[in-house]
């Protein structure tokens, strides 16, 4: 697993100083992806003379097992959780979970299956590159940046055979030459999201193109794309005949300031591994929603996480 994950043991969730609960709730903020093992830990006996005499003393699943696999179930979705359970407590699994698949295993015999178990579990992940619901608001503004930014120039391309109308605003786009009604066919959206705490998001993108100013092998330019309905002013590389459509959605602002709040006073490095990581999904939903809702392959939105000016601008003419 850890090739494919950064796998964490679970005793190593309880930090000192810390309630056993308060740990739990923390593990579902900063966890991807929870496995939970039932095993057979313990017996139940049924207080009915009829059941007992009927059903003896089965095993069961200890059941801090089964509380947690519900706490993550609901914080995580059932598509990131995965139960992995001992086939002798199979008669004593809750009855809420009736109808769902899981994965059972010998207990006798467990070296054997880890290669399948493992398999099933990646298999299992697979299903969800990133969370359908969460307690950070990342799906929600990557549907609203989606709908308000990127959508409109979607749709300006598929009105246009896949091309992009281009034509100056308020400068030239280049020093030369001076573009107008330009169409572009090869292009992609190049989405900046600074993932270090304190970080200005506009001051920022205003660092980024008067630096970009300095230096003509990344001159950022303002153009405007013909959309319907009204033209939109976006900042732009063009390099030959590929453009480089550039944002720094200051929405994404938001997501930052909620993970600091549920968070709470924990450290700033663990703070920004969780504002990476959402960054990292806000790519692939928008990405997901593009693909699914377009069916558009041309135009590819690339998450870019740097927050040196320098670094960025490298990034985005390498």
């Amino acid at each position: 697993m850890e090739e494919n994950y950064q796998v964490s043991k679970w005793y190593n969730e309880f930090p000192q100083g810390m309630s056993a609960f308060a740990a739990l709730i923390r593990a579902t903020k900063v966890s991807d992806y929870a496995v939970f093992i039932g095993s057979a830990d313990e017996s139940s006996t049924p207080n009915s003379t009829e059941r007992r005499e009927a059903e003896g003393t089965r095993t069961k699943h200890r059941d801090n097992v089964v509380f947690e696999l519900g706490l993550f179930t609901g914080a995580l979705g059932k598509n990131r959780c995965f139960y992995l359970v001992d086939k002798e407590t199979t008669k004593t699994i809750m009855t809420d979970y009736n109808g769902i698949t899981v994965k059972t295993y010998d207990s006798s015999n467990i070296k054997a299956q880890l290669n399948d178990i493992v398999d099933s579990i990646k298999k299992h992940f697979n299903k969800s590159p990133y969370p359908k619901h969460s307690l950070f608001p990342t799906l929600a503004l990557a549907r609203g940046y989606l709908d308000n930014f990127i959508s409109p120039i979607i749709l300006a391309a598929n009105e246009n055979d896949g091309f992009l109308t281009i034509s100056e605003d308020k400068q030239p786009i280049s020093e030369d030459e001076i573009y107008m009604d330009k169409d572009f066919s090869n292009f992609s959206i190049e989405v900046i999201l600074p993932i270090s705490l304190g970080v200005n998001i506009q001051q920022k993108f205003t660092q980024l193109i008067n630096e970009s100013n300095k230096n003509p092998l990344y001159k950022i330019r303002r153009a405007k794309i013909k959309c319907s309905g009204s033209d939109r002013s976006v900042q732009i590389i063009l390099k030959n005949q590929t453009m480089q459509i550039l944002d720094m959605p200051t929405t994404f602002s938001a997501g930052i300031y909620v993970i600091k709040e549920l968070i709470g006073n924990d450290s700033s490095s663990l703070i920004e591994d969780i504002i990476k990581r959402e960054a990292h999904y806000f790519g692939l939903c928008i990405n997901d929603m593009i693909r699914h809702e377009y069916g558009w392959q041309n135009c590819k939105v690339n998450i870019c996480t740097e927050v040196d000016v320098e670094a960025i601008l490298n990034k985005l003419t390498c």
